[in-house]
């Protein structure tokens, strides 16, 4: 009987940690946190103004901007299973496509379709929906 609570305890905890659905969260304002390259934080190199945001709008557009890049749009699009996001951009040559992870406040994207792709993870937070 001990044995049958635990599995349910631990099975309602689980429940309770699922990621957020990503169809529904990923719309709203979100400022890059952290960017890590084959494990190594390279947010500096990336975001060095702590200004880097992408915005996503319910209509299937986005948009970007913060230095030392510049100014992007485009069209998003997520996978059936809603684990892909796949970015149409507006700058040539900078179509993405990224495995993505929603909990609450923070999004994750881990690169996809080569090992050097692979080897980046960038973190957002959510600044509004």
């Amino acid at each position: 009987m001990r044995y049958i609570l635990i599995v349910l305890f631990a099975g309602l905890l689980f429940l309770n940690f699922k990621d957020a659905d990503p169809q529904s969260q990923l719309p709203g304002l979100w400022e890059l946190a952290a960017v890590y390259e084959d494990s190594i934080d390279v947010t500096e190199k990336h975001d060095p103004f702590d200004e880097r945001y992408i915005r996503f709008y319910v209509t299937g557009a986005f948009e970007s901007d913060g230095r030392p890049f510049t100014f992007n749009e485009g069209k998003w699009k997520l996978s059936k299973d809603q684990s892909i996001l796949e970015i149409y951009s507006s700058v040539e040559n900078d179509d993405s496509v990224w495995r993505i992870r929603i909990q609450d406040d923070r999004m994750e994207w881990k690169g996809v379709g080569s090992d050097w792709k692979e080897g980046f993870l960038l973190c957002f937070e959510r600044k509004s929906k």
